[in-house]
């Protein structure tokens, strides 16, 4: 229960730092992200068939989904459908794959804007205290408010 909230409550404050057009970015990309880790799952699962199909005789036609496409599919041969099978799954990962690159791409950018963003407010924050905060803090302190704080968010 702890952590649930714990982790709730991280996600609620890390939101409150973003503007409102970040947050449905946010929304949007942990969705891509959830929808990439389902194709992971699938592109996974998708060999098991093929293996038992060219490993096991017989298995075409004893299971429904599989014996279903292979007369759908009006193959002539098992040797057929196992290419056609390899095909479509090889197809399905290369997919995959792209997807996963976009979604990688898509999450770098969101990060680079939101440390931006973030950065700039820091910084905004930072100059309208004036002349006086900067005379009486370390120049370190501050660069590390600005820039690395933000960074690691």
């Amino acid at each position: 229960m702890f952590l649930s909230n714990l982790i709730g409550d991280s996600i609620k404050k890390s939101l409150s730092y973003l503007p409102s057009s970040y947050r449905k970015r946010a929304i949007w990309l942990l969705l891509g992200i959830l929808i990439n880790s389902l194709f992971d799952l699938v592109g996974i699962a998708a060999v098991l068939p093929l293996i038992a199909a060219i490993l096991k005789e017989g298995f075409i036609q004893s299971n429904a989904i599989l014996c279903w496409i292979y007369i759908k599919g009006d193959f002539t041969s098992d040797n057929s459908f196992i290419a056609f099978l390899s095909a479509v799954i090889f197809l399905t990962i290369v997919f995959k794959n792209l997807f996963g690159l976009w979604i990688q791409k898509t999450q770098y950018q969101f990060t680079f804007d939101a440390f931006r963003v973030v950065s700039n407010q820091v910084l905004r924050s930072a100059y309208n205290k004036g002349f006086a905060f900067f005379k009486n803090n370390n120049s370190n302190d501050i660069l590390n408010e600005v820039s690395y704080i933000p960074q690691s968010f």
